[in-house]
Order: structure tokens, then sequence, then C-alpha cells
């Protein structure tokens, strides 16, 4: 039951069956290295497969993981159908797992907020580290940013299995890269500059995946929804940090690839699922880029003809204030980007988020507590999604 809740129809029980399968099989003796039970390989199958589901769930939603990693003596077993040439891809997912793990124990707990800053920067690198090495010990046709050409059309197994897996590493990946900014001073700018460089890097990644997504009840709903929303809200406000980066306009692309995806999603749904409204998002920063654009390339006019002076006065200052305005929160960006030396220089590869946005996120402050986007969409909506619909989109 664990495994079917998780897709969009138990999204409300699918972390209690989770957390209370994971209970069973620790009362049952299951994570044991000598079980005294019948059919040891279906028991050893089994727990690893709770397990997957238990830790990969607790990361995401950061919630506090039942099982225990340290009273495991069970081993991972030989799956033959989840071998696809010389890739084990049972048990690659059990490798991540147990990375997920020991970086939410030692990341994303109480405990690390007793951790000074600089040690906290080296373990978030080191756990990078193993998940670029996790990446890299997957074979070339399901690593994550390699081509899905060679692997069929949508709703295949194979694409679904890498899509899987592209979806596992960027969660991750952004994952580590935020609390890194968050915990990062002005004095890092290189190291900043790269990990902001590789948030990005990995939102555009999982954006452009929406296209191999299969828009159906059955696909998981952190695949289906939550990956994909994070990363556009990522993707969005680098875009209006940043108007004048000599790769926004290629990120409002982006923004559009997404609203027309979550445009796809209610559609699907018959409206159920009114996500159609994130397609204001794109055009929200366009507008931004287009006014910065303007500031800053006007120039102001001087007058040296008097008589036209007296013709054309300048607005009095009721008329100024009644010009429309940016929203305040864009307001404030901009004068930021003013001050920034990005917005004199279009083809800088740097990247510039004001000081105010993480200071909230300061490890040696109050600790962020998770949000879990599967809350937003908690609802029964699996007769919603329009067969016919799904099939139009994956026919094409």
């Amino acid at each position: 039951m664990a495994i079917f809740a998780r897709n969009s129809s138990c999204v409300q029980i699918e972390k209690s069956l989770t957390t209370q399968a994971a209970r069973i099989v620790q009362a049952l003796g299951i994570n044991r290295a000598m079980y005294e039970g019948e059919n040891v390989d279906l028991c050893q199958r089994m727990y690893w497969v709770v397990y997957i589901l238990e830790k990969t769930q607790s990361f995401i939603c950061d919630r506090d993981s039942v099982l225990v990693d340290s009273n495991i003596g069970t081993q991972v077993p030989l799956i033959p159908e989840a071998i696809f040439g010389k890739f084990d891809y049972f048990r690659a997912l059990c490798r991540f797992s147990r990375l997920l793990s020991k970086a939410q124990v030692a990341l994303f707990t109480i405990s690390a907020t007793l951790v000074p800053p600089n040690i906290m920067v080296i373990t978030i690198d080191d756990f990078k580290l193993d998940l670029e090495r996790w990446k890299d010990s997957i074979s070339e046709h399901f690593r994550p940013g390699s081509s899905f050409v060679q692997l069929g059309g949508v709703g295949g197994l194979l694409i679904e299995l890498k899509l899987r897996l592209c979806h596992y590493y960027y969660s991750a990946f952004i994952a580590l890269s935020r609390l890194k900014l968050s915990i990062l001073t002005e004095e890092s700018s290189q190291d900043r500059l790269e990990t902001e460089q590789g948030l990005l890097h990995a939102s555009c990644a999982v954006i452009d995946l929406t296209r191999y997504i299969d828009v159906d009840a059955s696909t998981p709903i952190w695949v289906l929804l939550s990956v994909p929303l994070s990363a556009t809200f990522i993707l969005f406000d680098f875009v209006i940090q940043n108007p004048s980066h000599a790769q926004t306009k290629r990120n409002i692309a982006l923004l559009g690839v997404a609203s027309g995806y979550f445009c796809r999603l209610e559609l699907s749904s018959n409206g159920c699922l009114q996500l159609s409204l994130l397609s204001d998002l794109a055009q929200i920063a366009r507008d931004y880029t287009q006014d910065v654009e303007a500031r800053i390339t006007v120039a102001p006019v001087e007058v040296s003809n008097p008589s036209f002076a007296e013709r054309h006065p300048l607005p009095c200052e009721e008329e100024t204030r009644a010009q429309p305005r940016l929203p305040e929160f864009a307001e404030e960006s901009y004068l930021s980007v003013q001050d920034s030396p990005q917005a004199h220089d279009a083809t800088n590869e740097n990247f510039y988020i004001p000081n105010e946005d993480t200071s909230t996120f300061s490890i040696g402050g109050r600790f962020p507590e998770g949000l879990d986007l599967t809350n937003f969409f908690a609802a029964d909506f699996s007769d919603y999604f329009d067969p016919f619909v799904t099939n139009i989109f994956s026919e094409g």
C-alpha cells in the first residue's frame, strides 16, 4: 500500500502508510543479519524496498526517520528484474537512500545548528562529492545529465527509471546547495558563486525534464509536482534578482516551459489542479526585466532650450506619485540590482542575491523548518485525470 500511495490518489495517507511499514519491518526483526523466518530473500527484498521508501520520503518531506541505520544487518538482495545490462537499479536506490539518511542526520537536524558554519560547509561539500560519486556509478544510459534519446519515447519503462534517478539526484543537489548558500558569508564569494551556478543549472535541468514526465495519476506526486515546482520558484528568484544577467532571456524561456507544463497538468486533471496561475510567473519575470532594462538604459534628458522647457514642464509631484509602480518586493530588488556590479555588466557570470534573502536562514539563528510541498496537493484528484488528454500528450 505504501508503494501505491506515492501517487496522486493517496497523498493524504502516504506518510502514515510508509511510516507504519517501517515500524512493522523493524518489529518483525527483518533488519537483522540472521532472520529465522521463511523466505529470507523475500524478507530482505521487502525490507530494502521499505528502506528506500521511508528514507527518501523522510528527506524530501523533512521528517524524522523511523529506521535506524546502525541496526541494519540484512544484505541488499539481488533482484534480476531490476538489472539492466550491468546496471543494478535497485542497489543504486539503496545506496542513494543511505546517502540521504546520513545527510539528514548530519545536516538537517537540530544538532546541526550547534556545528560551526565552516565545519558545516565542509560537511556539505563532502556529501556533494558522495552524491557525484553515486551519479558517476550509474550506467551512462541512466546517468542524470545524459541524453534521453536512446531510451525511447515518453512513458516507457527505461524513460521512467531514468526520470526517477534524475529527480532523486537533482532534488538532493538542490537541497544541499540551498543549505550551503544559507551558511556561506559574503567573504566566500568564489564558493558562493559556484554554488549559485550549480543551483541554477540543477533547476534548469529539472524544468527541462518536464517534457518526459508521464502526466498520469500513477506518477508519484513528488515527480509530478513537488520537484518541478521547487525548481520553478528557484529559477524565478534568480531572474528577479539578476535581471541583467546574460542568461536571463534563456531562464525566462525556461519559465515559459514550466508554465506550459503546469497548464498541461491542469488540463489533464480537468481543472482540479489549478496550476495555470503559475504561468503568470514567466510574464511577471519578463515584464520586470524589461522594466529594469529600460530604467538602466534611459538617461536623463538635459533641456537646453528655455522656450521648450516652458511649453513642456516637468510633471509635478502629484503626477509622479500617480504613475504605476512595481510591487514593493520588486522595487526593493530593483534598488539592490542598481547598486550591484551586475547591473552594469550584462555579460558577467556572477549572480547577485541580497543578504536579506539569506539572513533569515542563518545557521546561527532559528533552524528553518522544512516545507513539504505535497501538502499543497493533499486532495484526491485521481479520478480527474482525463485519459484522453493524457494520451494526446503521451503520443505527442
